[in-house]
């Protein structure tokens, strides 16, 4: 979080515990995590009037192809040919046969 360590956190936890004191400190955190919360949520409504959400959905697929988070959303899958074998992740990372292979066979069934 911004660059800051376990031992940087409590420092600053100890010296802002000096500065306001041990009564105000429960009032000081309520407020901050409000104006936390509001800044997020303004923030996550400017995005979705803009339009930045889907520009953002863009760069998220693009950083996560194989969608490890799950929080991108998932294309819509094709139709399955009847009998067909699912694919399982390995296959996809790892092919029986390269990828120059299996275009060179796709271009012989085409001629």
């Amino acid at each position: 979080m911004f660059g800051i360590g376990g031992q940087e956190l409590l420092v600053i936890a100890v010296v802002a515990l000096l500065a306001v004191g041990p009564k105000r400190m429960p009032t000081l955190m309520k407020a901050i995590g409000k104006t936390v919360r509001e800044l997020r949520n303004a923030t996550r409504n400017l995005t979705s009037q803009v339009g930045l959400d889907e520009v953002l959905g863009d760069v998220r697929d693009l950083r996560d192809p194989l969608n490890l988070r799950g929080d991108a959303p998932t294309p819509k899958k094709k139709a399955k040919a009847p009998g067909a074998k699912p694919v399982t992740a390995r296959q996809l990372e790892q092919p029986e046969e390269g990828v120059d292979l299996a275009e060179s066979r796709a271009r012989e069934d085409d001629a």
